[in-house]
Order: C-alpha cells, then sequence, then structure tokens
C-alpha cells in the first residue's frame, strides 16, 4: 500500500500536495494505483477562469512499498505469460467524485501465451495502466510499468470487484505493486525486475512453483476490496477519517466511473 503519494501539477503554477495515508488507503478498492480526489484547493484553483485553457500536466510519483513474491502470488487473481499486441488510445476518466479533474488511462493489450495462476477464457486480456495524454491533460506516472507492442513479459494482475474511484464497468485488470507486477523478458529467455530483490524468473520453474502456490494460496478475488475497507474500518476507529466520509466512501463502493472520452 502506498504511504504518501505526491502529486506535481504543471499549470501556470506548480503545486506539491502530499495525502495521508487513510486517503491512498482507498485506492485498492477503487482498482487504482493512486489516490484520485484532488485537494480542494487545487480542484479550485484549476476551475479558475485563468487556467480553463492552459495543459494540465500532472506528474504522479510516489512511495511505494516493496512487495515479495508471496506477496504478488497471494494478491494475484491472474498471472500470465503474454506479449504486448497493442497500446490503446488514452482514455478521459471521470471519477465518482465528480468534482476532481478527469484523469488519463491507458489500456494495453496482451496476448496470453501461458497462464500460472487462475482462469480466463480469452486469450487476450486488457490491462489497464494510469498515464498518457489526451486534450489538454497529460499525466505521467513514474511508478507505473512500461509497457510497448512486442514485450514479452509475466504479468501478476488482479481484476477491480467493486466500484468507486476512477474504476469502471469495462472488462479490465491492473498491476500488482505498480511496476513490481511486471517481468520483463531478457535476451536470455529468463524475466527480470529490477525492483524485486530476484535474479530473475525461469518460466519452467515458475510453471512448477506456481503450481505449489496454488495449492497453498487460494485465490481471493475480493482480496483488495476487503483491504480497503479494512482499511476504512481502521481509520474511521481512529478518527483519522469522519463518520460521514467513512460512509461517504463506501457508497462510492457501489458507483462506476465515466469515460468522458
Amino acid at each position: 500500500m502506498r504511504g504518501i503519494i505526491q502529486r506535481t501539477w504543471s499549470i501556470k503554477t506548480t503545486y506539491t500536495i502530499v495525502f495521508a495515508l487513510a486517503i491512498v488507503a482507498l485506492v485498492l478498492v477503487f482498482g487504482v494505483l493512486f489516490s484520485r480526489n484532488l485537494d480542494s484547493n487545487i480542484i479550485n484553483d484549476m476551475n479558475n477562469s485563468s487556467h480553463k485553457d492552459s495543459n494540465t500536466i500532472v506528474e504522479l510519483s510516489g512511495v511505494v512499498p516493496q512487495v515479495t513474491f508471496d506477496d504478488l502470488v497471494q494478491q494475484s487473481c491472474l498471472v500470465v505469460n503474454g506479449k504486448v499486441t497493442d497500446k490503446t488510445e488514452t482514455k478521459l476518466i471521470q471519477s465518482v467524485a465528480s468534482s476532481s479533474d478527469p484523469v488519463c488511462f491507458t489500456d494495453i493489450e496482451i496476448a496470453i501465451s501461458e497462464i500460472y495462476r487462475g482462469k480466463t477464457d480469452d486469450d487476450h486480456i486488457t490491462i489497464r495502466i494510469m498515464g498518457g495524454s489526451k486534450g489538454k491533460y497529460e499525466y505521467i506516472v513514474s511508478d507505473e510499468p512500461t509497457l510497448n507492442p512486442g514485450d514479452d513479459v509475466i504479468l501478476f494482475l488482479y481484476k477491480p470487484t467493486s466500484g468507486g474511484g476512477w474504476t469502471t464497468q469495462e472488462d479490465y485488470y491492473l498491476v500488482i505493486g505498480a511496476h513490481q507486477g511486471v517481468f520483463y523478458r531478457g535476451v536470455d529467455c529468463y524475466y527480470y525486475n529490477k525492483s524485486l530483490n530476484l535474479e530473475k524468473l525461469d518460466p519452467s520453474i515458475l510453471r512448477q512453483q506456481m503450481q505449489i502456490m496454488n495449492e497453498q494460496i487460494p485465490i481471493d478475488y475480493d482480496f483488495h476490496m476487503n483491504y480497503v475497507l479494512n482499511s476504512l474500518e481502521s481509520n474511521y476507529q481512529r478518527g483519522i477519517i469522519t463518520e460521514e466520509q467513512y460512509y461517504q466512501f463506501l457508497e462510492q463502493m457501489t458507483q462506476y466511473a465515466t469515460i468522458i472520452d
């Protein structure tokens, strides 16, 4: 879970906003990687008439806690080996909290060559990452994985099981641990991720290892939703969020975001 998120907004003035863990904890249930609700002062400033014709460049970087291989497995509902076949046009998505600005997301198409965990009837799946440019908006997210057509990858994924935030009702997956959940094929046919304390993944060994781990760790499709529900309850009990905020977030989990462009 991300502890602190720093947002740098470049319009005519640069702002830095730091969000507390209580707000960032909402993120997993929304099926996104960052807390998406903007500070009210920033929203008001961006809605100011002097900025309406300005480009909005958002640079996001976060304190991403290191995950282990066991974390990747436990939190995933689908682990696949595949190839990036397409990167779709960036989408502008308006969150359930309609007072905030829309956010850019890009969908990546993956052709599956092997499934190590979970199941799907499709030979192609879509994963969604935050970032991209659309109209006057550009989002640069340092913690998101970089995926381009032709990349051979092993992906640790989960699928949102509730609404809220920037989650739409489309069929897509998200990567566990941001860039940590993507392993890239090297010239030696092994798969690498510099963020984890693993030298490499050998597909043949991974296949055997996952068979054992799948028996030991059943898939919990609601892992991320339950994590955030527990975090919300804890934050409410400790007074980090108010009762009104607590029930507002619960209500938003039943609603879905809108693609506006």
